[in-house]
């Protein structure tokens, strides 16, 4: 519980300087953070979190179709407070201390405050993409540093695509908090996420979700926002 309140509050600053960023920087208003709270926003939202969960699932599979060694551990306590301290322990660190206040700067404002165009999605893309080089995410070489870079890109993308195409930044909020939650689904297959094939697998599985999205908002079975 400590936890949550501690990352509400990274939350609750976040938007606070983003707003000032905002305000202050572009002569907009928070309205153009694109926040509002409705039906389609949430829709979006929780699709991409199922989608998330998807991706866990078949890097998960496809891991194990590789022969690829599992990680130790897992969910080996069943125990329903174990299992929901665990919940809430994964949505506080998902949403409040990543998904949300990331996106909220990276698709929210500097996509937004660059045009929100698709040259603004990809310096959006690349710049989140290459903070990532230094990340710790097991990476044992600069050629794992390089391949673990396939995750944050992917994601990237996909959060740029669904946030254009929605016109809401909560769905790019559920493609990068979903992308955590989902570490639930890999903890549950014992699948290794610190594997190279899993960072490469979980970009690409992204880029389709990314591809999927655009070719449907293209074709207008999903109208994109205006």
């Amino acid at each position: 519980m400590i936890g949550v309140v501690v990352r509400s509050a990274s939350s609750l600053f976040a938007l606070l300087v983003i707003w000032l960023l905002v305000t202050r920087l572009d002569g907009g208003s928070l309205s153009d953070l694109r926040l509002r709270v409705d039906r389609r926003a949430l829709a979006w939202m929780l699709a991409m979190v199922v989608a998330a969960a998807t991706i866990a699932a078949v890097m998960g599979a496809v891991m194990d179709l590789l022969g690829i060694e599992p990680a130790g551990g897992g969910l080996t306590d069943p125990a329903l407070p174990a299992v929901g301290v665990l919940l809430l322990s994964q949505v506080g660190s998902a949403f409040l201390h990543q998904g949300f206040p990331e996106e909220l700067v990276w698709r929210g404002w500097f996509f937004r405050s660059l045009g929100g165009t698709r040259r603004a999605g990809a310096i959006s893309v690349i710049v989140f993409t290459l903070m990532h080089i230094i990340s710790n995410g097991g990476q044992e070489n600069w050629v794992e540093r390089v391949l673990y870079l396939a995750g944050p890109f992917g994601l990237a993308v996909a959060a740029v695509v669904v946030a254009r195409v929605s016109g809401s930044t909560w769905a790019a909020v559920g493609v990068h908090g979903g992308s955590h939650m989902a570490s639930l689904v890999l903890l549950a297959m014992r699948t290794d996420a610190t594997h190279p094939v899993a960072w490469v697998l979980e970009g690409a599985l992204w880029l389709v979700v990314a591809g999927v999205v655009w070719l449907l908002a293209r074709r207008r079975i999903l109208t994109p926002a205006r």
